[in-house]
């Protein structure tokens, strides 16, 4: 008798699993659809993100060699077209590499526009807005308007900013340039006396003081 219970309940369970089968089983193939097709895709993405960060280093290592022996133009133009192109690090990089190159072939304007439009980029961080700030201001030292390159500097000196000592440098420099010899001495001074500049810094300060005349 416990047998005939046996196999009546084992066909209920089946009948019961045949019915849910029935029911949900598309519901199951397509979960197991879609979790094999999310699989492959991760997989598929990873290869080609790093394929494509690959061919990114490619370009701008072979855009870096022509800037490093003089075919200015050429790397120029190589790295214009990976900074439109690229995405992440070396689309950054390129637009760095490509203002340097601009700058060092005499093409000055062009070289701070571009800088002025990463230092206006709000897409990428604060630190390298900065960057680009200062940069452009060292390319303008020697011919830009005192008041507009101070202008340019004073943001960049503040406390707490990643290139505060360069833009002090400057700033000391630019009361130089400009005949203000007492404040490029007090502002050289300042930083000689600086216990957070950095030592390379203070030794060109201490390098101007002394051709002012000033003994320390």
């Amino acid at each position: 008798m416990a047998d005939i219970f046996r196999e009546v309940d084992e066909e209920v369970r089946k009948d019961k699993a045949s019915e849910l089968w029935k029911k949900y089983g598309i519901y199951v193939v397509l979960a197991c659809i879609i979790l094999v097709l999310g699989t492959a895709g991760r997989v598929a993405w990873r290869h080609y993100d790093t394929e494509r960060q690959m061919e990114e280093a490619s370009r701008y290592v072979a855009a870096s060699r022509l800037s490093n022996a003089g075919d200015l133009d050429a790397a120029i133009g190589s790295l214009a077209s990976l900074s439109e192109e690229a995405s992440g690090g070396y689309g950054l990089i390129a637009r760095f590499r490509e203002a340097a190159a601009r700058g060092a072939n005499d093409d000055v304007d062009s070289a701070v526009r571009l800088y002025d439009r990463l230092a206006a980029d709000s897409g990428i961080d604060d630190m390298f807005r900065e960057l680009a700030s200062l940069r452009a201001a060292m390319l303008l030292f020697d011919t830009a308007d005192p008041a507009d390159l101070s202008a340019r500097l004073a943001p960049l000196a503040q406390d707490n900013k990643p290139w505060r000592y360069s833009a002090l440098e400057l700033q000391a420099l630019l009361k130089f340039r400009t005949g203000d010899i007492d404040g490029a001495k007090t502002a050289f001074g300042a930083l000689v006396e600086d216990a957070n500049a950095p030592n390379g810094l203070k030794a060109r300060a201490r390098e101007m003081l002394a051709a002012m005349g000033v003994e320390g």
